[in-house]
């Protein structure tokens, strides 16, 4: 059975696409539709289709299924057949809006809050869509398994009052349709500012010239002039702004996403106007500028023998000599901050069965290469 990507509808089908070797040398690329509705059974195959390249990844949205085949393109494949039916789908909530006052009754949330919503639905055809209505208006769409739900509250301004109904409605590709009963949700006014939780940055951080995207994620969602010009300003050594190339609102708006070409080493210093950071309630991030300086430099990898090994000098290749197996070397991640380099090697850890030494500085974290495999179990010659 193909298997290097699958996708499930959550009515008990699974797209798997792969290639499966039908003789030497031979490989034949495919997707399988498969029965999963019993974890214990793991081979049921209800059909099987031809591609006509190897297939990189394989989704199922609104009943269709959508194979990114590498030279062949993208295949969209009806794969079950059309079944009329009158039977709704079953839908039930199993995670809603948390409560931030259990002692007062009905259920109170932040205004402008994002609540994610745990779902369970299932359809005797294929579910199509999953939508959360807000005050009987769809305001969110999932078309994929598993259907993971993350709504943005409205403010009470916006929503005209303190009340909210929130309800989940799923449709089959039948049209059959079931909703949930409204539950009211009461909006309690939000007074605190937002706060950073993560940043791709932080002060005299070192990052690689390869870093393209910066990202500020906070801990609600913003109002969009967050991401407006000016707001979020990369400038350099000589304090002149760099414009970035894409900067917007992601992750449900709690996300700054700041794009850039190539960034030259040096020194670079990061600056937020705090006080055009909004929540959505209209709550600054705080007064004044935020400044962070960091660092930019780059990195290589070189490989250099064990202790004791009697193998060739040290390589700058992403892998291992050949004369050499993978397990018998190190792989040090350096930097070069001039013309001389400085080693930094601080944590281990292991690929390919090799022990390497990774480089990493004030909140920095770097990856092993990617693409280190034993080349040969052969030991180390000169």
């Amino acid at each position: 059975m193909a298997g290097s990507a699958a996708a499930l509808n959550g009515s008990g089908l699974g797209l798997f696409a792969g290639q499966i070797q039908v003789r030497a040398q031979t490989l034949q690329n495919d997707l399988d539709l498969v029965n999963t509705s019993d974890p214990t059974s793991t081979g049921a195959l209800v059909t099987r289709f031809s591609l006509p390249a190897a297939p990189g990844d394989v989704a199922i949205s609104g009943g269709l299924g959508f194979v990114a085949d590498g030279a062949g393109g993208l295949q969209v494949v009806r794969y079950a057949a059309y079944t009329p039916n009158t039977v709704a789908p079953t839908l039930t909530v199993t995670q809603g809006p948390a409560d931030i006052d259990p002692a007062t009754p009905g259920t109170q949330v932040l205004e402008g809050a994002s609540v994610p919503l745990g779902i369970q639905v299932s359809s005797p055809g294929q579910v199509r869509s999953v939508e959360v209505l807000l005050n009987g208006q769809s305001v969110l769409t999932s078309l994929s398994y598993p259907f993971n739900l993350s709504v943005a509250l409205p403010t009470i301004a916006a929503n005209g009052g303190s009340a909210a109904g929130l309800q989940v409605r799923a449709t089959d590709t039948n049209g059959n349709v079931t909703t949930t009963a409204p539950v009211v949700l009461q909006l309690v006014p939000d007074v605190s500012p937002p706060r950073l939780v993560s940043a791709t940055i932080a002060e005299h951080s070192v990052i690689s010239t390869s870093t393209k995207t910066l990202l500020f994620t906070f801990s609600k969602a913003l109002q969009p002039g967050a991401a407006a010009a000016g707001v979020f300003t990369l400038r350099d050594a000589g304090g002149g702004a760099i414009q970035p190339t894409a900067i917007a609102l992601v992750g449900g708006g709690r996300t700054v996403q700041a794009t850039y070409g190539s960034l030259s080493v040096g020194t670079y210093a990061y600056t937020v106007q705090a006080s055009q950071v909004l929540s959505a309630a209209w709550v600054p991030l705080g007064a004044g500028v935020v400044t962070t300086d960091f660092t930019v430099q780059a990195f290589s990898t070189e490989w250099a023998p064990r202790t004791g090994r009697a193998c060739p000098s040290c390589s700058t290749s992403i892998r291992p000599p050949k004369a050499c197996a993978a397990a018998e070397w190190l792989a040090r991640m350096t930097v070069r901050p001039s013309a001389s380099r400085r080693r930094l090697s601080s944590t281990s850890a292991s690929v390919a069965g090799s022990r390497c030494a990774v480089g990493s500085s004030s909140r920095m974290t770097l990856a092993p290469p990617a693409m280190v495999t034993p080349i040969s179990s052969a030991r180390c010659s000169a």
